[in-house]
C-alpha cells in the first residue's frame, strides 16, 4: 500500500470516527489517539518525567555541595576572627626606652622594645635557664609586639619606669594550639610546637593570662609573613586602586575605542581582526588575566 493511500485511509477512519462522536453528542475534534500513538505519547512523557527529575537532581546535588563549601568556608574562616592574646607584665624600663629623659619621639621609637619583651617572659618563668629554652620561650610571643609596645609608650609616655599588665599576641602556633586547631597527642617532632612550650601555655592558662579577643587586625593589617599578623587590607586597598584605575583609565578608552569602531572605522580586514581580538579577550574570565599578571 503506497504512502498516500496509507493516509487516505486514516483520513477516511478519522471521519467516521468523529462523525459518529458527533451523532452521540461528544466532540468531534477530541479524538483519542490510536494504541500505538498513545504508547509513544506515554513513553515520551515518561522521558520527559525523568528529564525533569535528573535535572532537578543535579540542582539539589550542586546547592548541596555550595552549602557545604560555604559552611567550610564561615566553620574555618571565623577562627580568624578571633586571636588568642597573652597577658605579661612589662616593665618600661628607663634605661631601656629613654635613658637621657628626654621624651624625644625620635627615641622612643628607636627603643628596643623587643628586649623589654624578652625581660618579661624571663621574669615570669625565672627556672628557664637554657639558651635553647629561652628562644622557645621567646617564640611564644608574636614578633610584632614590640610595635604594639613602641605605639602604647608613644601614645602615653607617662607609663615609662612603670611596671604594666599588657595583653600582646600569641605566636600563631599558640594560637593553634588554643583553638584546638593543634593535637597535643600528636608525637613532639611532628608538632609545631613542642611540649615545654605547650606547659608554659597550660600554665598562663590556669593564670587566666590567655585570652582570646576579636582580632581587629585582620581588618586593618595588611600581608604578613606571621600569620597572626596578617591581613586583609592590602587586598581591600588593591581591589579599590584597580577599581579606581578601570574608572578614570580604562573605562572612558574602552567606551572611546568601541564609539569609534562602531560609528567611525572603515570597514576593513584591520577592523576586524580587531574586533575578533576584542571579542575573544572579552570571552576569557578575568580570573586568567589575574593569573597571567601574577606570574
Amino acid at each position: 500500500m503506497s504512502k498516500l493511500s496509507r493516509e487516505t485511509t486514516r483520513l477516511t477512519r478519522e471521519t467516521k470516527i468523529r462523525m459518529m462522536r458527533a451523532r452521540y453528542g461528544k466532540n468531534p475534534f477530541k479524538l483519542r489517539p490510536s494504541k500505538p500513538e498513545h504508547q509513544l505519547l506515554r513513553k515520551r512523557h515518561a522521558r520527559e518525567s525523568r528529564f525533569r527529575f535528573y535535572g532537578a537532581l543535579a540542582i539539589l546535588i550542586s546547592l548541596g555541595f555550595l552549602c557545604l563549601l560555604l559552611y567550610t568556608v564561615i566553620s574555618d574562616g571565623t577562627s580568624a576572627l578571633r586571636q588568642t592574646q597573652i597577658r605579661v607584665n612589662v616593665t618600661f624600663a628607663q634605661e631601656v626606652i629613654d635613658p637621657r629623659n628626654t621624651r624625644d619621639p625620635a627615641a622612643l621609637r628607636a627603643a628596643d622594645y623587643t628586649a623589654l619583651l624578652h625581660d618579661a617572659l624571663k621574669s615570669r618563668f625565672s627556672e628557664v635557664m637554657e639558651r635553647d629554652k629561652k628562644f622557645q620561650l621567646y617564640a611564644l610571643l608574636s614578633k610584632g609586639n614590640d610595635t604594639l609596645l613602641r605605639d602604647k609608650v608613644l601614645a602615653h609616655p607617662e607609663i615609662i619606669g612603670t611596671l604594666q599588665p599588657v595583653w600582646l599576641i600569641a605566636a600563631s602556633d599558640v594560637d593553634m594550639l588554643v583553638k584546638k586547631k593543634i593535637d597535643r597527642s600528636t608525637p613532639q617532632d611532628k608538632r609545631h610546637i613542642n611540649d615545654a612550650q605547650i606547659a608554659w601555655v597550660d600554665t598562663l592558662a590556669d593564670e587566666g593570662a590567655v585570652r582570646q579577643a576579636f582580632n581587629t587586625g585582620f581588618f586593618t593589617h595588611g600581608t604578613s609573613e606571621e600569620p597572626e599578623l596578617a591581613g586583609v587590607m592590602g587586598a581591600v586597598m588593591g581591589s579599590i586602586f584597580t577599581i579606581i584605575i578601570c574608572v578614570l583609565v580604562a573605562f572612558p578608552i574602552g567606551v572611546g575605542a568601541a564609539t569609534y569602531l562602531e560609528e567611525f572605522a572603515p570597514k576593513n580586514r584591520f577592523a576586524d581582526i580587531i574586533e575578533i581580538n576584542i571579542n575573544n579577550l572579552a570571552a576569557v574570565p578575568s580570573i586568567i588575566f589575574g593569573l597571567l599578571a601574577l606570574n
